[in-house]
């Protein structure tokens, strides 16, 4: 995304190529098309785009969604999926949500249970597997 009118200023000025997508709605009616701006600078290539954030599109939410973050995330900050909670909350969305505390953006130590978090996600709302788990993860005592 562009970071601001300087940007969008600066590809102006290069006389950018403009490429477009077609995107779908859910429904399969063209949307508004999406506009990719190219930018060829010093023979380096960069596009300015503008995506609707997980945020904006929170009342689209279809099915089931499951949100995981460790709270010390240093690469993706935890406050940008609190802001997702935020907007599902708003737009009466049902979700899961699993912090994994003292984790960065790889789960370390807690990587094991979060398999197996996922793997009981997809059993039941891929598969359909509606059983009762219990609330030991007793596949984490088969070493």
């Amino acid at each position: 995304m562009a970071a601001g009118g300087q940007q969008q200023a600066a590809v102006g000025q290069e006389t950018p190529r403009v490429l477009q997508a077609a995107v779908l709605a859910e429904n399969g009616s063209p949307q508004q098309p999406l506009r990719i701006q190219e930018k060829v600078s010093k023979g380096d290539t960069s596009f300015v785009y503008n995506i609707k954030t997980n945020q904006e599109i929170a009342s689209r939410l279809k099915g089931h969604l499951m949100l995981v973050h460790g709270d010390q995330d240093n690469n993706v900050n935890p406050a940008n999926t609190i802001r997702v909670v935020n907007d599902l909350i708003k737009a009466h969305k049902r979700f899961e949500l699993v912090i994994l505390p003292g984790q960065r953006h790889g789960f370390g130590d807690m990587n094991d249970y979060f398999f197996w978090k996922m793997a009981d996600w997809y059993s039941r709302w891929l598969i359909g597997d509606k059983r009762e788990r219990p609330v030991d993860v007793t596949e984490l005592n088969n070493d």
